[in-house]
C-alpha cells in the first residue's frame, strides 16, 4: 500500500507545510489567523508579540506530531526545507538488543559502537547469584534501554532483541528479557519488532511497554523452546496490538488459533499450523477473495494436497513447481488472487493491481 493510501491527507499536509516555509512569517501568521477561528482581532493585531510567534512554532510542532511517522519520512524526503524542523521534533532510532546471560549489548542507529554491561558479580557453580547483584544489573541495563527512548521526540522504528544460540541459556535469557521490559516505566512507540529467541513468556511484558497503534510488524523467530501447541499466539491475537499489525511472522511453535485470525494482515508467515481443516482452507480462501490490495500468506504444516485443491476448485489453473499445485482466482476489484500447494505449504498471494 503506498504512502497516499495509508495516509489520504498526505499530500496536503506537504502543502501546507511547504506554504509554511516559503511564506514571510506576517502572511504565515496570517494563515494561522484563518485556519483557527478561535484567534481574536486582537491577537491578529498583536503580530509583533513573541508569545504570538511562539504559537506558530507550536502548531507546527503539533502538526508534525499527528503526522504518521510513514509519512514523516516521505515529508522529510520531499520537503528538503523542513528536514531540520523535523529532526528536531522528531527521529527515528533502530535499536538492537542483544542478550546472553552475562551481558547485555546495545546497539543503535546513532550508536555505532557496541557497548557492554557486565554483571557485578559472576555466577557460581551452582548458577546462582545475590539478588543484590541480579537487580542492579538488571535496573542497569533498564536504565540504558530507557535512556536511548526516553525522550519525548524518540521513536523506535525497529528493535531487534536477538541472544547468543546456546540452547541451555533459553530459559535465562527469557527470564532477563521480562526483567528489563517489566522496569522500563513508560510505554514506548515501537513500529517493528522482531524477537528472535523463545519468548512465549516474556512476550505479554514486552508488548506491555509498547504504544498501542504503533506496532505494525511482528516477527518471532524461535518463538517456543519446544515447538508445542503454543496458546501465547493465540494471547497475542487477543492482545489489543493485534489490530494494528499488518505483518506478522512466528516460527519454532504450532499456534492453536483459527486461521481466519490472520485474513485481515498484509503479510503473514507461521511455521508450524497443526489441525487445520478442509473447511477451514475453504472459509480462509473466501474471506480473502473478499479482500483488496496486495498480501502474502503463508503457513507450513501438512497438507492434503490433492483433496485441498480439488475443494478451492480456482478459476484458472496455473503451471507450478515440481510437487506444486498452483491456482487463481478473480477478486471482485479485478485483481488476482493465488495459490500455491505443496504437502508442507500452503501459500495465498493477492495483487495491488489488476
Amino acid at each position: 500500500m503506498s504512502e497516499e493510501e495509508n495516509d489520504p491527507f498526505l499530500k496536503p499536509r506537504l502543502a501546507f507545510v511547504k506554504l509554511l516555509v516559503d511564506s514571510d512569517p506576517e502572511e504565515t501568521w496570517r494563515i494561522f489567523c484563518q485556519a483557527i477561528p478561535e484567534i481574536t482581532n486582537e491577537q491578529v493585531a498583536a503580530w509583533s508579540q513573541l508569545s504570538q510567534k511562539n504559537k506558530i512554532k507550536e502548531t507546527i510542532n503539533n502538526e508534525l506530531q499527528v503526522v504518521p511517522a510513514t509519512s514523516r519520512r516521505a515529508l522529510r524526503l520531499t520537503c528538503k526545507k523542513v528536514v531540520d524542523l523535523i529532526d528536531e521534533h522528531w527521529k527515528l532510532e533502530d535499536v538492537q538488543i542483544h542478550l546472553d546471560y552475562h551481558k547485555v549489548i546495545f546497539r543503535t542507529t546513532r550508536i555505532k559502537d557496541l557497548e557492554f554491561y557486565d554483571r557485578k558479580r559472576k555466577l557460581q557453580d551452582d548458577d546462582q547469584e545475590s539478588n543484590s547483584s541480579q537487580k542492579c544489573f538488571l535496573q542497569e541495563t533498564a536504565d540504558k534501554f530507557e535512556q536511548i527512548i526516553q525522550d519525548p521526540k524518540t521513536q523506535l522504528g525497529k528493535l531487534f532483541i536477538t541472544c547468543n544460540r546456546e540452547h541451555d541459556m533459553t530459559k535465562k535469557q527469557e527470564k532477563l528479557l521480562h526483567h528489563i521490559f517489566e522496569k522500563i516505566k513508560k510505554a514506548i512507540h515501537v513500529e517493528s519488532l522482531k524477537i528472535d529467541l523463545p519468548c512465549t513468556n516474556a512476550l505479554e511484558s514486552i508488548l506491555r511497554k509498547v504504544k498501542v497503534g504503533s506496532l505494525t510488524e511482528l516477527r518471532l523467530h524461535h518463538f517456543s523452546s519446544n515447538g508445542s501447541d503454543d496458546s501465547a499466539v493465540t494471547s497475542i491475537i487477543e492482545n489489543p496490538h493485534w489490530v494494528h499489525i499488518k505483518t506478522f511472522t512466528v516460527t519454532g511453535c504450532a499456534p492453536n488459533s483459527r486461521m481466519l485470525a490472520f485474513k485481515d494482515k498484509t503479510t503473514i508467515a507461521v511455521r508450524y499450523i497443526k489441525n487445520v481443516t478442509l473447511d477451514e482452507i475453504l472459509e480462509y480462501k473466501d474471506a480473502l477473495l473478499i479482500g483488496q490490495g496486495y498480501l502474502s500468506h503463508q503457513f507450513f504444516g501438512r497438507f492434503d494436497v490433492e483433496e485441498i485443491a480439488d475443494a478451492l476448485n480456482p478459476d484458472q489453473k496455473l503451471p507450478g513447481k515440481i510437487n506444486e499445485t498452483k491456482g487463481m482466482f478473480w477478486r471482485p476489484d479485478g485483481t488476482k488472487l493465488v495459490f500455491e500447494l505443496e504437502k508442507d505449504r500452503l501459500h495465498f498471494s493477492g495483487s495491488r493491481f489488476p
